[in-house]
């Protein structure tokens, strides 16, 4: 007994490295490597291309397709072959009582089963559809994603720079004021006032790089970057079409977007296929309990003594039970239905009430812009002044930097308001189902033409010329 138990074996550390290795190249050994910075188009494409989330939605849809493909056998009629030998006795057949050797071919084809697996074959047609949806509601997720962190790592990036110049400008006017502070020069309390001033500044800036410290990680995740490889952005300069934001006169109406969401979000879409899925299943599930018709054709030949024949047999099948559960059966059918369409009503509200609430964060978004755009203007035109007052020996060094510390945060302050555009940009279009234009080869495509295919879709000012949004007449609500 002790020779035939079997006990579970862990898992080995030779085992766990070799998965670990295994793993890392799959994931990241055949990337193509980061050779020069990436713009948006070029972080967008690489994301299609590699980010892990979106290669398991892939994976799951050609499951789906090759279940499809599975699916059609079951139409078939059965098909068996058998031999062997066979001992009949001499009393009760003219052949010998020598060991004579059989062969037989049936061919069973069972219409119940035949319903059954039409029904079956149904779902799993429709489950690749659902699968799609899936991909969709993940592409456009990752694209909102990563349009997000693009311009929060760059910010990232402009903010370390920014940080290092002005904690070099606050160390110089802290030296001044304590040389000042000794000299007794001007009133402890203006002094104090000033080097709050400046701490102030400095404390919102570094408030403002804790919000954005974690967007370049997260843009390489996004990526599926190996963990710690360094990689630039190409920024935009202010005067290129990719800094340029879409103009807010040609965002559509409420109403034509909303009814936009309601015809193009992949969870709709999915609850319409899960309606059929449902639908079949019941189907498949009353003919399970219908009379069966089993038709079967066979031959059949003694190989020893060549003797051939053949049988041609119907058989009419069913279950009394099972036609008792026959009201039940469509009674349960009914309740998923209107499960299901409960279930997309709420779906529904839900979806025009995040459409109505993006279309508020943009409108918030580009109102917050304009003010702080204004805002930065006058701490330039500040600076400027200042600084040549500073250069005539009007003005001292405490005020300069002061200038110089307030110009650097009214700037980042617009910069981050122009990032919450862009990211309230990209929250409507997940918001209404909106994907980007990919061409049908874009999964075979290298990542510099997948990045000019999506060129157009990143850096479009004009929401009117969008693809694929396309506007009819607002919802009707009564």
């Amino acid at each position: 007994m002790a020779a035939c138990t079997l006990a579970p074996e862990p898992v080995n550390s030779e085992q766990v490295k070799i998965r670990i290795a295994g793993d890392l190249h799959a994931m990241f050994g055949e990337q193509v490597p980061v050779t020069a910075p990436l713009s948006l188009a070029d972080a967008l494409a690489r994301a299609l291309r590699y980010n892990l989330e979106q290669r398991v939605k892939l994976t799951e849809l050609r499951l789906e397709e090759n279940l499809f493909d599975l699916s059609f056998n079951e139409l078939l009629p059965r098909v068996t072959a058998s031999t062997g030998p066979v001992q009949r006795n001499p009393k009760n057949t003219s052949i010998s009582a020598d060991k004579n050797w059989d062969i037989e071919q049936t061919t069973t084809w069972n219409i119940l089963d035949f319903g059954v697996s039409y029904f079956r074959a149904r779902q799993a047609g429709n489950r690749i559809l659902v699968a799609a949806e899936h991909r969709r509601k993940v592409v456009q997720s990752l694209i909102q994603d990563v349009r997000s962190a693009f311009w929060r790592a760059g910010r990232a990036r402009q903010l370390d720079q920014d940080l290092a110049v002005l904690r070099k400008e606050h160390k110089e006017a802290r030296a001044i004021l304590t040389e000042t502070h000794k000299e007794d020069l001007r009133s402890p309390i203006e002094l104090y006032e000033i080097e709050k001033n400046l701490l102030d500044s400095l404390r919102e800036l570094q408030l403002l790089h804790r919000e954005v410290l974690a967007a370049p990680a997260e843009l390489a995740g996004l990526m599926a970057l190996p963990p710690g490889q360094n990689f630039e952005l190409a920024l935009p300069g202010p005067d290129e079409p990719a800094s340029v934001l879409p103009d807010r006169a040609t965002l559509p109406d409420r109403g034509a977007l909303e009814n936009l969401a309601l015809r193009r979000r992949p969870e709709l879409l999915e609850e319409d296929y899960q309606a059929r899925i449902t639908a079949d299943e019941t189907r498949a599930e009353i003919s399970h309990i219908l009379p069966g018709l089993e038709l079967t054709a066979s031959i059949n030949n003694t190989y020893n003594t060549a003797l051939t024949w053949a049988s041609l047999a119907g058989r009419l099948t069913t279950t009394l039970g099972n036609l008792i559960s026959l009201p039940k059966t469509l009674e349960v059918g009914e309740v998923k239905q209107e499960a299901g369409r409960v279930r997309r009503f709420a779906l529904s509200m839900s979806i025009l009430t995040q459409t109505d609430i993006a279309y508020q964060r943009l409108q918030t978004a580009y109102d917050e812009l304009g003010e702080a755009v204004r805002l930065s203007e006058v701490a330039d035109q500040l600076y400027v002044h200042t600084l040549a007052a500073h250069r005539a020996g009007l003005v001292n060094r405490l005020e300069l930097v002061r200038r110089k510390s307030d110009n650097i945060l009214f700037r980042t302050r617009r910069e981050f308001a122009q990032n919450e555009v862009h990211a309230a940009v990209g929250t409507l279009l997940a918001s209404i189902g909106i994907d980007p234009p990919l061409p049908e080869n874009y999964s075979t495509l290298d990542l510099t033409g997948l990045a000019q295919s999506l060129a157009p879709y990143v850096y479009l000012q004009d929401f009117r010329r969008w693809p694929e949004l396309d506007l009819t007449s607002p919802v009707k609500t009564s």
